[in-house]
């Protein structure tokens, strides 16, 4: 269920800022701003919304929307080993995700509740105090 309810939660996000009229004034924004994300906030910028990882959720993703922003050219998940998403583990991860660089390209940051990636031009730095990995 966990998938189905962050796909639909991207979506509405997606929505929410193509509909707003911001989509188009963010690149001018980020120039000068920040962007601060959490969670579906983070994925939300990123190439797509359904990556490769799906397969993980055991769900069906027709009709959810796929693309993201696309202002980061990787994917993101977060909650790595947080009790509320059991699956988002090491293990499941790194399996669910073995051929993804195969499958679409994108580098794959997994990152936990206790970090976070900085993106700063081309520049990937992830700053933690936790666990996270890529792939």
């Amino acid at each position: 269920m966990y998938f189905i309810l962050k796909v639909e939660i991207l979506g509405w996000l997606k929505s929410c800022i193509k509909n707003s009229g911001l989509e188009e004034h963010l690149l001018k924004l980020l120039e000068k701003r920040i962007w601060v994300g959490a969670s579906a906030g983070s994925c939300v910028l990123c190439p797509t919304i359904c990556n490769s990882c799906q397969d993980l959720f055991d769900e069906k993703m027709e009709g959810f929307p796929k693309e993201g922003l696309g202002l980061v050219d990787f994917q993101f998940i977060p909650h790595l080993n947080n009790d509320y998403f059991p699956k988002i583990n090491f293990e499941n991860l790194k399996n669910a995700s073995k051929n993804l660089l195969e499958i679409d390209g994108k580098k794959l940051y997994i990152v936990d509740d206790n970090g976070a990636i900085s993106v700063n031009n081309e520049k990937i730095k992830i700053v933690s105090e936790g666990k996270w990995f890529e792939i």
